[in-house]
């Protein structure tokens, strides 16, 4: 009840809960809907307009806003999509909305209606939640968590996840682009890194023949054939036929990780969110652990693909100097 401890300016009577409330539309002022009928007015008609009383109003606004947003952490609950955020939190970090700007509306159920409303003429493709219900529950965990813990792209996420879930199990498997051309890294994007690391290794490993390929013929081009980096032509034959065969594995690979990847995270996105639920104390704590274990991760590609390109330099570098050093 979004009335509890003020009156209706008519009769001068507090509300009730579950009483028939009308708002005017206007300045926000709350009456009962038998009140407001029979003076078939808001009661401040004549003030409309008025500088001291739009001040007034927007005073009013902003502490029913404020109160409105307060949660047990101490943070706000954002007036559009309803997730709560951290008390330092100036925007939504889920849809971005500010969240201290002036209301229009005193009421949860009038918010509720207007962010209805919004969704209907936004593309689902292009809101947090992708056309799925914020208050709704996937397979026990809501809607708002996942998309804060999603962050990137939760609109493409929360929509696989429902078809996934127990309820509909509309469609298990379904083809991410990003997983079959980035593979390992994909995964370390997403913060799964004991998946990414695992398929990166393996994906290493299967290179080694192109590898040893590709230093004998650089060995070739810089006139190092006599120091044990030219393969013998059935070396290389056999090399190529190895590199072929694993050219077929990653691929498959590839194919297997693209079709899985979705519903990998779904597991890896719901275990976190239940882990950090069972973790959190308060509820500020609670989003802000859903945000620094969730969302994705620049830094973790960009370290890796640093400290590979460093061992590959120093591959290269033994490969090159060490017989001339041993020689």
């Amino acid at each position: 009840m979004e009335y509890k401890g003020l009156s209706c300016p008519v009769c001068e009577q507090p509300f009730e809960e579950g009483e028939d409330v009308v708002v005017c539309p206007v300045c926000g002022t709350p009456h009962h809907r038998s009140c407001y009928q029979q003076s078939g007015h808001c009661f401040h008609q004549e003030e409309h307009g008025s500088f001291v009383f739009e001040e007034q109003q927007k005073k009013q606004r902003e502490a029913e806003r404020e109160e409105y947003g307060r949660f047990v952490g101490g943070g706000f609950r954002c007036p559009r999509c309803g997730v709560e955020n951290p008390p330092e939190g100036i925007f939504c970090q889920v849809c971005g909305t500010p969240l201290k700007e002036d209301g229009t509306s005193s009421s949860e159920e009038q918010r509720r209606d207007a962010y209805a409303k919004q969704m209907q003429h936004q593309n689902p493709f292009t809101t947090p939640f992708g056309g799925v219900n914020p208050n709704e529950e996937i397979d026990g965990v809501s809607a708002k968590d996942l998309a804060i813990f999603v962050g990137p792209n939760s609109h493409y996420f929360l929509p696989r996840f429902e078809n996934m879930s127990s309820k509909t199990k509309k469609s298990i498997f379904n083809w991410n682009w990003p997983a079959f051309f980035l593979s390992g890294f994909y995964f370390l994007y997403r913060k799964m890194y004991a998946v990414g690391f695992a398929l990166i290794a393996v994906m290493l490993v299967l290179s080694i023949p192109d590898s040893l390929l590709s230093y004998s013929e650089m060995a070739q081009m810089l006139g190092l054939e006599d120091m044990g980096l030219q393969l013998t032509l059935s070396q290389q034959d056999t090399l190529m036929m190895l590199s072929s065969i694993f050219m077929v594995v990653k691929t498959a690979i590839r194919v297997f990780f693209a079709i899985t990847a979705n519903l990998l995270y779904k597991k890896h996105a719901f275990k976190k969110i239940v882990k950090i639920k069972k973790g959190s104390v308060a509820g500020a704590d609670y989003g802000t652990e859903l945000t620094r274990r969730g969302g994705a991760s620049i830094r973790a590609i960009a370290l890796f693909f640093a400290v590979l390109l460093g061992l590959s330099l120093l591959l290269n570098m033994v490969a090159l100097y060490l017989p001339l050093l041993l020689g």
